[in-house]
C-alpha cells in the first residue's frame, strides 16, 4: 500500500527516535512524528487529533509518564498521561478504524512469579506508574483495532535509560565506585529491536495485505540478568575501569517499589526479541 500514513506520537523519547531510524529509508509509508508542542497528552487528546483533519492508517503511541518514583506524588498527572489520554486516543482510533499500537510495561506485574510472565498472567501493579499503565492497556484493548506491546528494561543510545546512565557515569569519572542492585531480574530490551520489529510488521500488513493481529503481546530481550549484571556488561563493553558493587534492593530504597522479577515471555509469537523465546541466565 503506497504512501500509507503512520503517525508516531512522541518525538524526543528513545523509542520514538528508534522509530525515526526504522522509517527513514522506507518510501512506501509516510511517517509523521508529533512532539508535545503539537500533541499534548495533558490536554484533550481526542479533540487535538480531530483538529488535524486527517485520518492516518496507523498511530503508534510512544508517549508515557515514566517517572516511576515521582508518580507516587504526581498520581494525577501520571493518570492523565498514562490512562485518560490513552483512553481518548483509543476512542479516536475506534471511531476512525485506525490501527493503534501502544506500549506498556512489565510494571503491571508485582514481580513475585518465578517464571516468565505471559500475556495471560494476572496483573497486580506495585505502584502508581504500573497501575496507570494498566488502565491505559485496558483502554486500548477495548478498541477493536488496538495492539498493546509490553516492554521491559528498555535501553538504547537515545533518551534516558539505565544503559546510558551507567555508560555516562563511568565515562565521566573512571574512579567512581558504582553500587547497583543485584536482586532485581529482567531482560534488557533494545529499543531499536522493538522499533525495527514493529515497523516491519506494520509495513508487511500495509504492503503485503497481511492480516493484522490485535490484542496484547510481549516483546523482550532474550537474556535474564540483574541490573548489576547489566552494569558489568556495560563496563566491559567500553573497557571502563570503575568498580561496581552488587547491593540488595533494601540497600537502595526508592519511593516506588520495583518488581523483583520482570521477565516477560512472548508466547504469542507476534513480536519477539532477536532470539525469540529463548531465555538464558547470566
Amino acid at each position: 500500500m503506497a504512501n500509507a500514513s503512520i503517525w508516531i506520537l512522541g518525538k524526543t523519547g528513545q523509542l520514538a527516535q528508534c522509530f525515526a531510524d526504522s522509517f527513514k529509508n522506507e518510501t512506501s509509508v509516510s511517517a509523521r512524528f508529533f512532539g508535545r508542542d503539537e500533541i499534548d497528552f495533558e490536554e484533550d487528546l481526542f479533540e487535538q487529533l480531530s483538529e488535524l483533519n486527517e485520518i492516518p492508517d496507523v498511530i503508534i503511541n510512544t508517549v508515557a509518564y515514566t517517572a516511576v518514583d515521582k508518580a507516587e506524588t504526581e498520581e494525577e498527572l501520571a493518570h492523565r498521561v498514562n490512562a485518560e489520554a490513552v483512553s481518548e486516543l483509543a476512542d479516536f482510533c475506534a471511531l476512525h478504524d485506525i490501527v493503534l499500537i501502544h506500549f506498556s510495561t512489565d510494571y503491571v506485574f508485582n514481580g513475585e512469579k518465578n517464571s516468565p510472565y505471559t500475556e495471560d498472567d494476572e496483573c497486580n501493579p506495585l505502584g502508581v506508574y504500573g497501575r496507570t499503565k494498566r488502565e491505559g492497556e485496558l483502554a486500548v484493548l477495548e478498541c477493536a483495532t488496538g495492539i498493546v506491546i509490553r516492554l521491559s528494561w528498555l535501553y538504547s543510545n537515545y533518551g534516558k535509560n539505565f544503559y546510558l546512565t551507567m555508560k555516562n557515569a563511568m565515562a565521566s569519572d573512571p574512579a567512581r565506585e558504582l553500587r547497583v542492585v543485584n536482586d532485581q531480574m529482567g531482560c534488557p530490551t533494545n529499543a531499536s529491536d522493538v522499533a525495527n520489529s514493529v515497523s516491519t510488521y506494520i509495513i508487511n500488513c500495509l504492503k503485503e495485505k497481511t492480516e493484522w493481529t490485535f490484542g496484547l503481546f510481549h516483546f523482550t530481550g532474550n537474556e535474564v540478568i540483574s541490573w548489576y549484571d547489566f552494569a558489568v556488561r556495560i563496563k566491559n563493553e567500553f573497557g571502563f575501569s570503575n568498580s561496581i558493587l552488587p547491593i540488595s534492593t533494601s540497600e537502595y530504597p526508592t519511593p516506588a517499589k520495583r518488581p523483583a522479577y520482570s521477565v516477560l515471555s512472548s508466547i504469542k509469537g507476534v513480536f519477539k526479541g532477536k532470539k525469540g523465546e529463548e531465555k538464558t541466565s547470566a
